[in-house]
């Protein structure tokens, strides 16, 4: 979805330049008596992006369609974006985008979909920037698979300022393992590889259920394994005997663990009693 953001920008600053530089058909006057403002139209559209010398973008689409009421659309997109030491970076595709010259306005519409290296991907039906090109922002259902995890939400946000990507509305991952959280809302800083859930989260591993409400989820660096847990706010545990089926619950005020060097979870309870498997 960060991806999807900086692309979504991308593609505007390159259909501002290109409205300069690119268009091979230029706007006609309105005919008069006409319900809705003639259209350009061009084949082949390709643009690559440079800052210093370096490329920042390569932008492609089978056609370009436009009119004097400001917008602009493109068809069949492929945007490929580079890292800053022009490594090829996520590619995302979608079947339009818009863009209003007049408005700043960007939209992704149609299959949007955002690749990366490692085969991880992220779709969605629409996306949109707003205030000012600094926020990107999917209300459709949102559909996210990784190296070990796969989920879905109802909505996304991605805040440019601050670094801060938030998924809510019904918000659902599922590991490889079959554990599961779900939240009604998560933030998470891809700076430090922190989830943060701020309104309280369920997670389910193995026979065991853990509700809080808050807590806290640290990534490792170069996948998507949990490597340090914290839970706040009042935590309730159950967990049922594999044997016997007998249901064990507990309560505490806090619960934190990290995984050791060997995978094992060192587990630290704060009050109350929380039961062990």
């Amino acid at each position: 979805v960060c991806v999807l953001a900086l692309a979504a920008l991308a593609l505007r600053n390159a259909q501002r330049k290109s409205s300069r530089t690119q268009a091979a058909v230029p706007l006609e006057p309105e005919a008069p008596g006409l319900a809705e403002p003639p259209t350009r139209f061009s084949e082949g559209y390709v643009h690559i992006e440079r800052v210093g010398g370096r490329i920042v973008f390569e932008l492609m689409s089978e056609r370009t369609l436009g009119s004097d009421s400001g917008w602009i659309e493109i068809q069949n997109v492929v945007l490929q974006l580079y890292t800053a030491d022009g490594e090829r970076a996520p590619r995302l595709t979608c079947e339009r985008a818009q863009y209003n010259m007049r408005t700043r306005e960007t939209n992704l519409i149609g299959g949007v979909q955002v690749e990366f290296d490692d085969g991880s991907f992220i779709t969605t039906d629409f996306g949109r920037v707003r205030r000012g090109g600094t926020e990107f922002e999917a209300d459709s259902d949102i559909y996210f698979v990784g190296r070990a995890v796969a989920g879905s939400a109802g909505r996304a946000r991605y805040d440019l300022d601050t670094g801060r990507l938030t998924l809510d509305d019904g918000l659902v991952v599922r590991s490889d393992t079959g554990d599961s959280i779900q939240a009604p809302r998560m933030n998470f800083d891809r700076s430090d590889r922190k989830a943060v859930f701020p309104d309280g989260l369920t997670v389910r591993f193995g026979l065991a259920t853990l509700q809080a409400a808050r807590g806290t989820v640290d990534l490792a660096e170069d996948s998507d394994t949990p490597e340090a847990v914290a839970f706040g706010g009042g935590v309730r545990m159950a967990v049922r005997n594999r044997e016997t089926l007998q249901l064990i619950t507990g309560r505490s005020e806090s619960m934190s663990a990290t995984r050791d060097a060997a995978g094992r979870w060192q587990v630290v309870v704060d009050r109350g009693r929380v039961p062990q498997s």
